[in-house]
């Protein structure tokens, strides 16, 4: 995960200015010449630095953050830190972990600094000798400071300061003044357990508790005496008459292996620090694969797995504590250790009820090329296809595929958190049900069919009827056979800010969009049907199908007439009559157009505009009025000397859709003195009326009208 680095930069900046330390790793080879002094910084007796004899030390650190430890010989004395890299702030729970392994009998002193808290963000500070907590420092109960500890060669002492993740401080502890003194010298008995064995042996006194081991006398049959261990289950401390220095008195457990003859498998550490003892095969024909000690890993390393080594020395299959090893009873098998440091665990999910059988979870390298585990897992009736990231998805990978996951660093910056160590991925099985010769030729149209029709369709108004209509002739196209399409079920959907409304009938039958309690806009709705297929007796659905339905053409042309029928322009114009104005939008039913607001469109049907034209300008001129936004438009009538007939035009367009429009033509036609609409000598009249014939519209090209 990707971490901001400039703050954390400075304070390891200062942590290295106020520390002159080494950082290490491993081990570190102490000073010989450095000075001790206590903790207040005054001058005790000096003496040698000479730890180095008595023990080493090193960090195991167990989070996925980079822990660091410096030495430290300055004023404050010889003095172990443990923090995280660069002193910086943590994001994680941590567990950082001194181990000091010792070489010689002695009193380990030190005094301490842990920053402890029992609330969160929690810490606490636990010391363990040979794997057994000896004291626990929590905030209620401290640890005593300073604080020594008797040990003895081949001890191991460990300290583990844990911090919860967010902790407000970086993540440290620090032991300064660090002492070992040399026993009092005594007699030290030591006793000889048999541990399963057979045999006596008599106990052993080491004068100052030094000497050689009195050789082994126990036996055990099928067995071989592999050295002694602290422990009845314990790791070997010594080697049959090693020579030992014990400050208490001790009790030494025999250790057996099973003779070689009777063991089938070995162990390749392939960089482990430790030889691993080989095992036999039980008649279950399981192996018990060995549990390593981490602190024997190789450098930087932090999981394995085991692989089965092949005749040609390559790599077979990874296995795990139910493998089956009968078929290795008689030629044997060498099992080799595979490291690495960031990983992954790949979880195998069955994917079904009726599925029998289980897959253990398999732990993967970042970075690295691996198979995966050979699927194991049944279902009656159905064939194992493969594996796929979703419960629902296709096959992407195939049975013991290769698969490879890079690092991903993420950008912190995007919000992208990038890889985790020990991250699941999940993979779910595919099944293919075990299908007759017809069953699966259906079920090949089926999908075929399937693959065809689940598509967004774009019915055109006026040519496009019904949905099902359209879904069969894509079958057609595609030459698909046999199958036959219906709906689920009616679907309908609904403008999301008005009542604007489309659908789907249970037949197919599509409902263009349109609002019968206001206005339409010329956007589209979508609905998403199910469709079932049908193919002689098999049956699927197509889910994935979305139907685009754009407005209902026909009804936004009768709204226009509608709205057409309601524009009265006076029958004549005369000394009595006047035409200042007609409409550019359409004032709402019930609205008084003396009270209208023309820069709102409250009063007003914006969706209706009005367009005009008039066949003699120089009588009737109609001209724009930018005095309000929706101004109506204004007229200029000049009396003519003579009687004459003027046409004007009205277009309605909806919603500015030149391809929708209706025309109204009001006019006389005028010829002579006709009565009642005469003008001349200045006191003729100018007549006009709607157009005596049917009204006509268009839906058409925007350059041609029709009738």
């Amino acid at each position: 995960m990707k971490k901001r680095i400039l703050p954390i930069v400075l304070v390891l900046v200062m942590l290295l200015s106020l520390l002159p330390a080494q950082v290490f790793a491993a081990s570190y080879t102490f000073d010989p010449n450095a000075t001790i002094f206590t903790q207040n910084y005054t001058t005790e007796t000096p003496r040698p630095n000479n730890l180095g004899d008595y023990f080493t030390v090193t960090t195991t650190p167990l989070s996925t953050a980079n822990k660091t430890a410096a030495w430290n010989t300055g004023n404050n004395g010889t003095s172990v830190a443990v923090f995280n890299k660069d002193g910086r702030k943590l994001y994680e729970d941590t567990h950082a972990i001194l181990t000091f392994t010792f070489k010689k009998n002695c009193n380990f002193w030190f005094k301490h600094l842990f920053s402890i808290s029992n609330r969160s963000p929690y810490s606490y500070a636990e010391l363990r000798l040979n794997g057994t907590a000896i004291a626990k420092g929590t905030s209620s109960n401290k640890l005593a400071s300073p604080y020594n500890v008797d040990v003895k060669a081949g001890d191991v002492f460990k300290i583990d300061f844990y911090s919860e993740d967010d902790f407000g401080t970086p993540c440290q502890m620090t032991l300064k003044n660090i002492r070992c003194t040399d026993p009092v010298s005594s007699d030290v008995t030591v006793t000889f357990d048999a541990n399963g064995g057979e045999g006596t042996m008599a106990a052993q006194t080491l004068t100052e508790g030094k000497g050689t081991l009195t050789a082994n006398a126990f036996t055990k049959e099928g067995f071989r005496f592999a050295g002694w261990a602290l422990s009845a289950a314990g790791e070997k401390v010594y080697d049959d008459g090693a020579a030992v220095e014990l400050t208490a008195d001790t009790t030494l457990y025999a250790l057996w292996e099973a003779e070689q003859a009777s063991l089938s498998v070995h162990f390749d550490g392939n960089g482990y620090q430790e030889a691993i003892p080989d095992a036999a095969i039980d008649e279950d024909g399981h192996v018990a694969l060995p549990a390593l000690n981490s602190a024997k890993f190789p450098s930087g390393k932090r999981y394995y797995d085991w692989y089965i080594v092949l005749a040609d020395g390559t790599l077979g299959d990874r296995v795990t504590a139910s493998y089956d090893f009968s078929a290795y009873r008689e030629s044997g098998v060498t099992l080799k250790a595979q490291w690495y440091s960031r990983s992954y665990v790949i979880c195998y999910n069955a994917n079904g009820a009726d599925v029998t059988g289980s897959m253990e979870d398999q732990r993967a390298p970042f970075d690295e090329t691996i198979h995966l585990s050979a699927c194991t897992l049944m279902r009656e009736g159905y064939t194992f296809a493969g594996w796929s990231t979703s419960a629902s998805g296709k096959v992407e990978y195939a049975d013991g595929a290769e698969l490879l996951r890079e690092w991903n660093d993420g950008d912190w910056d995007w919000g992208d958190e990038g890889s985790e160590d020990g991250e699941h991925f999940d993979l779910y099985a595919c099944w293919t049900k075990n299908m007759s010769d017809e069953e699966k030729a259906a079920r090949e149209k089926l999908d075929a069919a399937k693959k065809l029709l689940e598509k967004t369709y774009q019915p055109k108004y006026g040519t496009d009827k019904n949905l099902l209509d359209m879904a069969q002739a894509r079958l057609t196209a595609g030459k698909i056979e046999g199958v036959t399409v219906a709906m689920k079920a009616a679907v309908s959907t609904k403008d999301m800010f008005t009542d604007a409304h489309a659908g789907i009938d249970a037949d197919g039958t599509l409902h263009y969009k349109w609002n019968d309690n206001g206005t339409t806009s010329s956007t589209t709705l979508y609905c998403r049907p199910t469709l079932t297929l049908a193919c002689g007796a098999y049956n699927d659905e197509a889910e994935d199908v979305t139907v685009a339905l754009g407005l209902d053409e026909g009804k936004a042309l009768e709204a226009l007439r509608t709205q057409g029928n309601r524009i009265v322009i006076p029958q004549e114009l005369n000394d009595s009559t006047t035409l200042a104005s007609v409409p550019h939008y359409m004032v709402k039913e019930g609205v008084d157009e003396n009270d209208v607001d023309y820069n709102s469109s409250n009063d007003l049907h914006l969706w209706a505009e009005v367009t005009w034209q008039s066949s003699n300008p120089s009588v009737i001129g109609i001209g724009s009025n930018t005095t309000k936004l929706y101004a109506p438009y204004t007229v200029k009538v000049s009396r003519p000397k003579t009687d004459t007939s003027v046409t004007l035009t009205a277009a309605l367009t909806y919603s500015g859709r030149d391809d929708l429009k209706v025309y109204f033509y009001l006019h006389r036609q005028g010829q002579g003195h006709t009565e009642g609409h005469r003008l001349s000598g200045g006191s003729g009249a100018l007549a006009g009326r709607r157009h005596a014939g049917p009204l006509r519209r268009t839906l058409c090209p925007r350059d041609r009208c029709e009738d």
